[in-house]
């Protein structure tokens, strides 16, 4: 039994009822049922802080590592609402998302918007998304998003949209810095 807020680091016996600990003890306790888990690690649930994987095998991985929490704190989402659709229909981890620097960044500069990184494709909004949905088929328009700067307009949008994005829950503001060197100078 590891527990880093007290800082017990050993081989304890647990008793659980009603999904509440009620006893951590050094010699064998009583149950209903009994599981053992010689061998293993029992500990409170791991937060990821830095996900790309709100999708069910994504899920499922960090299930079996001891994760009960994702966080998307790099390259967050936006809208933030939208993080973790895939999992919709039932999610067995808690899920969070910083506000999607590059999401904004996208939507502002190219007209879609990608609400994150594993949603795929994107959707057009008016005329300048459907233009970069064209251009898409000849050449790569989303090499602007990383390299040109933004202008007075565009970062006036972009600071509006993270603004909602943080009173829509946001955890704060993604920004996958490294990815955005040229455009960020």
């Amino acid at each position: 039994v590891i527990d880093p807020e007290s800082g017990l680091n050993a081989v304890r016996h647990v008793g659980i009822q009603s999904g509440t600990i009620t006893a951590i003890s050094e010699t064998p306790l009583n149950g209903r049922t009994i599981l053992n888990a010689s061998g293993h690690v029992v500990a409170p649930g791991f937060i990821d802080l830095h996900t790309h994987s709100p999708t069910p095998l994504g899920e499922q991985y960090q299930v079996q590592d001891g994760v009960t929490t994702a966080l998307e704190l790099e390259a967050g989402a936006f809208p933030v609402d939208q993080y973790g659709e895939l999992l919709a229909e039932g999610a067995r981890m808690n899920y969070g998302a910083s506000v999607g620097y590059l999401s904004i960044r996208t939507e502002v500069k190219l007209g879609v918007r990608q609400a994150h990184i594993v949603t795929s494709g994107g959707e057009p909004l008016g005329w300048q998304g459907y233009w970069t949905v064209a251009r898409s088929f000849f050449s790569t328009p989303t090499a602007d998003v990383f390299q040109e700067e933004a202008s007075a307009p565009e970062i006036a949008q972009m600071r509006e949209k993270l603004r909602s994005g943080i009173q829509s829950g946001g955890l704060g503001i993604g920004l996958p810095l490294d990815y955005f060197s040229e455009a960020a100078n």
